[in-house]
């Protein structure tokens, strides 16, 4: 494991080099290198991107694998780019492979966010509670559905959860999401002061992330 960015910077560099012919990494590794010596760039569940709990994730899937299919073959060699999916239908495969354009890609995107309301399309903000009890994250965030479901009818405020977070505990914290989508922001902005409102006179925990990215 790199421990400091002066390991890091050794590490590349012996890559760069030559010193080092193979390298293990996340996604740190797409942006700002130059290898001209990477013939073979391999990707391994690339999955984890397409379904990443997050309204841009097929836009972020296809910027992030066509830049790390970038590493390989920027010097005199050719390169080859192998990419793991139990989905090779994915548009986002499609596009890399050719089969459809990027533009397609982004236009049946934007489509389908259209279609559910997400941005640019709509608004949407994320509550996030949090506690030590299990039980009591729980509560608290099915407390607050309660409270700002009243607020508004469905048509003009939707409710998703509550549910737990994509990484449930952090830190021995329990969390809760609580996502509210509306076409219009007024909506959101009454549904966060009044979630928060509630949230301060109970002293609990609250984190509000208006058209939230990722679901960490």
């Amino acid at each position: 494991m790199i421990t400091s960015t002066a390991r890091l910077e050794e590490v590349l560099e012996n890559f760069r080099s030559g010193q080092s012919n193979l390298m293990l990494g996340t996604q740190m590794l797409v942006k700002g290198h130059d290898f001209p010596g990477v013939t073979l760039v391999v990707v391994i569940l690339a999955d984890g991107l397409f379904r990443w709990p997050d309204f841009r994730a097929t836009e972020r899937a296809f910027q992030v694998l066509k830049q790390v299919s970038g590493r390989a073959g920027r010097g005199e060699k050719a390169g080859r780019v192998m990419i793991q999916t139990f989905n090779a239908d994915h548009p986002v495969i499609s596009a890399l492979k050719g089969n459809i354009s990027e533009d397609e890609l982004l236009r049946e995107d934007q489509e389908l966010r259209k279609a559910l309301s997400y941005p640019p399309y709509g608004r949407m903000a994320r509550l996030r509670v949090e506690s030590p009890d299990q039980a009591e994250a729980r509560s608290r965030a099915q407390f607050l559905a309660q409270a700002v479901g009243d607020l508004f009818s469905p048509s003009e405020l939707e409710i998703l959860g509550p549910s737990e977070a994509f990484l449930e505990r952090a830190k021995g914290i329990f969390r809760w999401d609580l996502l509210v989508k509306s076409k219009e922001i007024r909506p959101l902005q009454k549904v966060v002061f009044t979630a928060k409102e509630l949230s301060n006179q109970r002293k609990w925990s609250l984190l509000v992330d208006v058209d939230p990215y990722g679901g960490g």
